[in-house]
């Protein structure tokens, strides 16, 4: 039997062709010879892009990030941190791992970073990773720069976002973002001004959270006041100097001022000789309290009493300790208890009671009956 474009048939099994004359290949289980196609790799492994010319079989290069598997003759990935080279033949080392930030690397050149990380994309020549320059933000593969461009005029925006051009993400300083990055707005010119205020709270902007050199925020009564001491989350009003390893103790305070006992205020010079458990006085009136001491009632510029979390024990306001739901019904158990002791008791000394009455009682009568007989 003849095969067409056959070389040299099979020696043992006549229907079959050993070898084809070239560019053809054996097909069909070596019954036949067709011409070699570019399309007949695929056959084998659906990545793969070159065959061996001689045996059509054997995949010499591959797509989709792979490289030939020798022992199996398909494509697969490589272990890393290898990496394919640029024709898809094999895995090469890939030494920009050592680069910092870097994610890709370049399938041509595996020295050479091809995407970042991190905000940054690769340098000119590839041998580390960069920011962007100002203005401008890396992509999302990390491969260059792009300006975020907005598509609509926002007042005191300085950039859009990449995902949403339309929003704003980045206010001028002193401007803060409103609605989700709709419009910026400028915070000192809110409902109440926050003089010498630098950073608005948002979305609350007309309060402060930060202030101008030698200022600091008093968060509750919303103002930027002259001092570096803070009392808790406010500012201590009129200090001027703390303690350089406890900001929360004052030393030093503005003219006509000095710190109070514990330093946590500045009050009125000799404020604690008119008003007794006082940590404050009024800046014009010296013998009126205008802040107590923890734990006192302030009333009627006095600090008597004890407020209502705190009771008076040796002559200071000591805070009430709050019990748990489990404390309390651990307490009403044990109260039940003791009183379910009494009343047993009390009917044991009741029993007792009858019993003892009974026993005289009869003792009594044996006596007069006893006696009686005697009597005849």
């Amino acid at each position: 039997m003849s095969i067409a474009n056959c070389k040299t048939n099979d020696p043992v099994d006549g229907t079959k062709c050993k070898e084809c004359n070239p560019p053809y290949v054996l097909v069909t289980n070596n019954t036949a010879c067709a011409p070699l196609t570019p399309n007949m790799c695929l056959v084998f492994t659906t990545d793969c892009s070159t065959c061996d010319f001689d045996a059509p079989q054997l995949c010499t290069a591959c797509t989709n990030d792979k490289v030939p598997a020798r022992d199996t003759n398909t494509c697969e990935t490589c272990a890393k941190p290898l990496v394919p080279n640029a024709a898809g033949t094999e895995c090469v080392g890939s030494q920009c791992i050592g680069i910092q930030d870097c994610a890709t690397c370049d399938k041509a050149d595996p020295t050479h970073c091809a995407g970042c990380t991190n905000g940054a994309v690769p340098s000119t020549d590839g041998l580390s990773c960069v920011g962007c320059p100002e203005g401008q933000v890396a992509n999302s593969e990390g491969t260059g720069c792009l300006t975020p461009a907005c598509l609509k005029d926002i007042k005191f925006c300085v950039k859009c976002s990449i995902d949403t051009p339309s929003l704003c993400s980045e206010c001028e300083p002193g401007k803060g973002l409103m609605k989700g990055g709709l419009f910026c707005i400028d915070c000192m010119n809110g409902p109440q001004l926050v003089d010498k205020c630098t950073k608005c709270n948002v979305p609350y902007l007309t309060e402060c959270d930060e202030c101008i050199d030698g200022y600091s925020p008093d968060t509750i009564n919303n103002k930027c006041l002259l001092n570096t001491c803070i009392f808790g989350s406010t500012a201590i009003e009129g200090c001027l100097t703390c303690q350089a390893s406890n900001k929360m103790l004052c030393l030093t305070c503005e003219d006509a001022l000095v710190p109070n006992l514990a330093g946590t205020h500045c009050v009125v010079d000799n404020c604690f000789a008119h008003v007794k458990n006082c940590a404050a006085c009024d800046a014009k009136d010296a013998a009126t309290c205008s802040l107590c001491d923890e734990g006192r009632r302030l009333k009627e510029g006095q600090c008597d009493s004890c407020d209502d979390a705190h009771i008076e024990t040796n002559g200071k306001c000591e805070q009430i300790q709050k019990l748990s739901a489990g404390g309390i019904i651990g307490i009403v158990i044990a109260v039940i208890l003791v009183a379910a002791g009494f009343a047993v008791f009390g009917v044991y000394l009741f029993k007792k009671y009858k019993q003892n009455k009974a026993s005289t009682l009869i003792k009594d009568q044996v006596q007069a009956q006893i006696g009686s007989q005697y009597e005849v």
